[in-house]
């Protein structure tokens, strides 16, 4: 996902990429039926807890295609085409990933946070070089949305090639889980660094929120006295302030293209520690709940999802900025209560691992930024987002580093 997205930013191509993924995706359910298979032969026919939930809401999902039979559903089966390719198939990586042990699933998870690491530091980058290629890059994808806007505007928010909202919420998750793996002190410092950079650089509120729950992790388990940890709080906050003002000076000898000192007073201060983020979001969550209302069982799986607005199957019915209410009025009150039920089992099976309070932090993030930003929804997030719950669940027999 990462490579497809990188070779859409050098090619200034802006290909489909589903198509790749999606045929990948079938591979990872031919994996879920030998685990389930397997499991199921060994343990005479009973499954864990989360395996067993996460694969009734599977079975929810698929079963609600015959929602769109009801009476005045605004949203044409094609909807859920969409729903298959975004909610669905991600759900297969909680089980194919449970076919491995710690051993293997460590250097995995290692991995794809060195990967997530990779995606900040180009960012990172891209946001300092700003070439044509990036620049034109942004206009024509992941600003697309927003046509017209100057060339100072694209750089707005720290975007890299899979754009603001992923990096926002996967700086402050990568950054905790990168505590688990046995790294160089100096090396963790520096990618952890990264992290927070670039979650701040994003301007999103999420990204404030994933940074803030990270410090906090870091804050209440690690093993210091409380002078270190203020030392600590305050050689990343001298840090994060002469990274600010490194961009600031950088933008301003071209043109004052950002001024970041007056967005850590305006954006940071003023819209998101003394503005009220959910009143800027009510509109997700009033067209959720008149689904609801009128469609206690859900509209089908996909139906409010912005790629099926975007596809014209159900035009202006999307809800967006608001995760848990579009889970409701595709899937109901018995999705979103089984979505829920998921996370709770998740959070038990944690309770005696070595590395819980790190996955914790990680599922909390996750849990917080979707009330007002669709992160289940996403690409790659969705996908990161399950690939983690199989893991939590799975047996841990290795320590925190």
């Amino acid at each position: 996902m990462h490579f497809l997205a990188i070779v859409q930013m050098l090619s200034g191509r802006n290909f489909r990429v589903f198509w790749i993924v999606d045929s990948v995706a079938v591979f990872s359910i031919f994996l879920s039926v030998v685990y389930l298979a397997r499991y199921v032969r060994i343990h005479a026919g009973k499954l864990a807890k989360p395996d067993f939930l996460v694969l009734l809401y599977l079975g929810w999902s698929l079963f609600s295609v015959f929602f769109y039979l009801q009476k005045n559903n605004p949203a044409s089966w094609t909807a859920f085409l969409y729903g298959i390719h975004y909610l669905v198939f991600p759900i297969f990586l909680y089980f194919s990933v449970k076919r491995l042990d710690w051993s293997f699933q460590e250097p995995l998870l290692k991995n794809i946070c060195y990967l997530n690491v990779f995606l900040f530091l180009v960012g990172l980058l891209m946001f300092y070089w700003q070439p044509a290629f990036y620049t034109e890059f942004l206009r024509t994808n992941i600003m697309s949305q927003y046509p017209g806007l100057a060339e100072w505007q694209l750089y707005g928010r720290l975007q890299s090639y899979l754009g603001s909202t992923t990096i926002g919420l996967l700086s402050g998750v990568t950054a905790v889980l990168l505590n688990i793996f046995k790294i160089p002190a100096l090396k963790k410092i520096a990618m952890i660094s990264a992290c927070l950079f670039a979650g701040v650089l994003t301007q999103q509120r999420g990204g404030f929120v994933a940074v803030a729950v990270g410090g906090l992790y870091f804050i209440l388990t690690k093993k210091q006295k409380i002078l270190m940890k203020v030392v600590s709080a305050m050689a990343a906050v001298l840090l994060l302030i002469l990274a600010l003002n490194f961009f600031h000076n950088r933008t301003a000898a071209i043109g004052d293209r950002l001024d970041l000192t007056n967005y850590i007073k305006l954006r940071l201060v003023r819209d998101t520690i003394g503005g009220n983020p959910f009143q800027e979001r009510i509109s997700g969550y009033r067209n959720g709940l008149n689904n609801v209302v009128r469609f206690p069982m859900g509209l089908g799986l996909g139906a409010t999802t912005s790629a099926a607005d975007a596809a014209q199957a159900n035009p202006g019915g999307q809800v967006v900025d608001a995760n848990y209410m579009r889970i409701m009025s595709d899937l109901g009150l018995p999705g979103l209560a089984l979505f829920l039920l998921i996370n709770g089992a998740v959070l038990r099976s944690l309770r005696k691992k070595p590395n819980r309070f790190a996955f914790m932090a990680a599922l909390a993030i996750y849990a917080v930024v979707a009330l007002g930003t669709n992160v289940f929804d996403h690409y790659y997030m969705g996908h990161f987002y399950w690939l983690l719950l199989g893991i939590m669940t799975s047996r841990q027999v290795v320590a925190a580093a």
